[in-house]
């Protein structure tokens, strides 16, 4: 969870372990830097492998994810 300087959330993110991965997400987030933290905690409390659905207009996120050291696996579905 983050939380700003009054105690406010502003922003929270979950791990699901399953078999082949842990998944993160929901994340919820004000903004690609804060999604991008709270990915990052998680990341630094939990063994890999990893799995991330993001939406691929979150390119700000994506970018953010990349330097990083995550990876593109699967493309999007079409819509």
């Amino acid at each position: 969870m983050m939380r700003d300087g009054s105690g406010i959330l502003t922003g929270f993110s979950l791990a699901i372990p399953q078999p082949e991965s842990t998944g993160f997400g929901p994340v919820v987030a004000p903004d690609p830097g804060t999604a991008a933290h709270l990915i990052s905690h998680l990341s630094q409390e939990i063994p890999p492998p990893y799995r991330l659905n993001v939406p691929s207009r979150q390119e700000t996120l994506l970018h953010k994810l990349s330097h990083m050291g995550f990876s593109h696996a699967n493309p999007e579905p079409p819509p």
